[in-house]
Order: structure tokens, then sequence, then C-alpha cells
């Protein structure tokens, strides 16, 4: 009976060991990769991502929603074509893929890229600012839920660029 509790006590160690590797190699490689692509994107951010501002443009109070956001159109998109804003101004937004697509329907790929968005006016197609950012989504392990994501810089997004591009005229 010794042996056979010997026996019976060895594969369940190794039973447990065959778990515990397993459960490593399909969390551990994937969080490798996500950690890579994550201190990718903070280099890129490092190197080129944030706002730039070319030239400020002033503008009269009639020309900002009730948010206090200028009135702006985005090029492309449904609301350019709804929005009528005379502040001559708009958005173009492009993407590039670095790693994966993150366009694709499978949402827990790993996927990197980068948004360039540039604030330009319409009459003479001068850029105004543009902001730069970089993000990471997916390469999770198993996971049910969203796919985990990371991006950087902080305060770039289209609305942080046209702040420091635009201002209003003070009607006082």
């Amino acid at each position: 009976m010794t042996s056979l509790t010997t026996v019976v006590t060895h594969r369940r160690i190794w039973g447990a060991i065959a778990i515990v590797l397993m459960l490593s190699i399909c969390w551990g490689i994937p969080s490798y990769k996500r950690w890579w692509a994550d201190k990718l994107v903070d280099e890129l951010c490092a190197k080129d991502g944030g706002i730039k501002v070319y030239e400020t443009v002033t503008l009269s109070a009639n020309m900002f929603n009730e948010y206090g956001q200028p009135i702006i159109r985005f090029d492309g998109t449904e609301r350019a074509a709804q929005n009528t804003s005379n502040s001559g101004l708009n958005f173009s937004i492009n993407d590039r893929d670095i790693i994966g697509n993150h366009n694709s329907s499978d949402i827990g790929k790993l996927a990197v890229w980068q948004s360039i968005i540039r604030l330009y006016r319409r009459s003479d197609g001068k850029a105004l600012g543009e902001t730069i950012w970089y993000a990471r989504s997916g390469g999770d392990g198993l996971s049910f839920g969203h796919p985990s994501s990371y991006s950087c810089p902080d305060n770039a997004s289209e609305w942080d660029l046209a702040n420091k591009v635009v201002t209003k005229i003070n009607t006082k």
C-alpha cells in the first residue's frame, strides 16, 4: 500500500507542476509580448509623440459649441457633412499600423498603431498643428473580457490640440 500511495502522491505532484507550467505558458508569453509592445509604444511616444503647434488662430464666440470647443469639421466622416461650421478649420485623422491591424475583428490580437491628427485651415490647407499618439490593444493571454490597451502621451487628443491652437475672441 505504501508504494501505491507514493505513486499516487507523485502523480498529483507532477500533475500540479504540469498545470502550473501550462498556466505560466498561457499567461506568461502573452504578458511578455504585451510588455514588449507597451515598451515600444513608450519609445515611439518619447521620439515624436505629443502636440506640435505651428500657428494659433482666434475665432469669435459663435464659432464655439456649448462645451466651449471650437466647431471643427472632421474630414472623411459623416460628421463633416453634417457640420456646417464657418470656422474654416478641419481635422484630418490618419492611422498607421505598426504591429498587427487595430481594425481587425479579432479583438484580442496584439496591435500597435500610430494616429496623427492634423488641424488645418480649409481656405489654404495650411497645417496649424498636429498631435501624434501611439496605442496598443490586445496581446493578452486567455481573457474573457475586453482586451487591455495602452496609449501615450496623455492629453494629446484632437480637442487638446484645438485648445492649444484656437483661442476665443474676448467680447468684453
